[in-house]
């Protein structure tokens, strides 16, 4: 991978090609004990929000414009409750981009684990 991220001949074409893929998930919010809001259905969506934007940032930050969570929608079972993120890679992605073509700002990908931490 490294040597596809160094060759400068490569376009941007060519690295939407092999890091950017559509994903769908489902998931599931588990929570123990109550509280004021706990009754409220959108209360669990509220938790894989959160979780969403913290994703973003770090999969951003260990390669810019490799999450893009623009289409993302958060929904609940339990109540009619659909959030849009709206969370956009552009400038992550546009700072990859003219730094893989020598401007500036110079940037190189990084494990997720210590950029997670």
């Amino acid at each position: 991978m490294s040597s596809f991220l160094e060759n400068p001949n490569n376009t941007a074409d060519d690295w939407w090609k092999i890091f950017v893929k559509e994903v769908q998930c489902t998931s599931k919010v588990s929570i123990a004990g109550s509280n004021d809001l706990s009754q409220h259905g959108w209360y669990a969506a509220f938790f894989a929000e959160s979780h969403l934007y913290d994703l973003f940032l770090v999969l951003n930050l260990a390669l810019p414009g490799s999450a893009n969570f623009y289409p993302v929608n958060v929904s609940s079972l339990d109540e009619k409750f659909c959030e849009e993120l709206g969370l956009s890679s552009f400038y992550f992605e546009d700072a990859w981009i003219s730094s893989k073509k020598g401007v500036w700002p110079t940037l190189d990908a990084l494990p997720v684990e210590p950029v997670s931490q």
